[in-house]
C-alpha cells in the first residue's frame, strides 16, 4: 500500500488554502489537474494558484479577508 501526501495550493488573491491532489500521482493526471485548477473559495483561475501554505501577512484571516472582499 502506498501512502498518499496531500499537495497543498493557495490562492494568491484570497489567500484560501486546500489540498489540490494527492502524491504520489502520473505526472501526466497532474498536470492536467494543475492547468484546470480553480480556487474554491473566489473562483480565481490557474495562474493564481501557488504550491505550499499561504505567506502570512496583512491580510491572511478569515475575519480581515470577509471584511476587504465582503465573502461569507
Amino acid at each position: 500500500m502506498t501512502d498518499k501526501t496531500p499537495l497543498i495550493v493557495h490562492c494568491g488573491l484570497c489567500k484560501h488554502e486546500w489540498a489540490a491532489f494527492y502524491l504520489p500521482m502520473v505526472v501526466d493526471d497532474v498536470a492536467k489537474i494543475a492547468l484546470s485548477m480553480h480556487c474554491p473559495m473566489c473562483a480565481e483561475g490557474a495562474m493564481e494558484i501557488f504550491t505550499g501554505p499561504a505567506p502570512v501577512d496583512k491580510l491572511n484571516t478569515s475575519a480581515e479577508r470577509v471584511k476587504k472582499t465582503g465573502e461569507s
